[in-house]
């Protein structure tokens, strides 16, 4: 019983976007949704910490290595492509000016 009470989900959700946590993948409710490897660890990032702001730094750590350097510029590449993919499914990157992104429902 003990085990049982520990059990996590392997998924989580935000509206109408599925993050399964086993496979990394992204579905919709119809379909799967194919990202880039820096775009999908950017999207997992921000899902799974939906409701509160990523700071930049944050985001820099989750999508570098070691032997990898990544701009400002990039990270403004990678959220506007996601915005663009997000934009069907009623959902949103949001900045929060000076600090970061977070992800956010469309207030349509």
């Amino acid at each position: 019983m003990r085990r049982q009470a520990g059990l996590k989900t392997s998924s989580v959700s935000f509206g109408p976007l599925t993050l399964d946590l086993t496979t990394r993948s992204f579905s919709t409710q119809t379909a799967p949704l194919d990202l880039p490897a820096r775009e999908r660890d950017l999207l997992e990032l921000l899902i799974v910490k939906a409701g509160r702001v990523v700071t930049r730094d944050a985001i820099v750590q989750s999508l570098t290595s070691l032997d990898d350097e990544l701009s400002a510029n990039a990270i403004e590449q990678y959220t506007s492509r996601l915005r663009k993919r997000l934009a069907p499914l009623g959902l949103t990157i949001r900045s929060a000016r000076g600090l970061g992104y977070f992800l956010d429902r469309d207030a349509r």
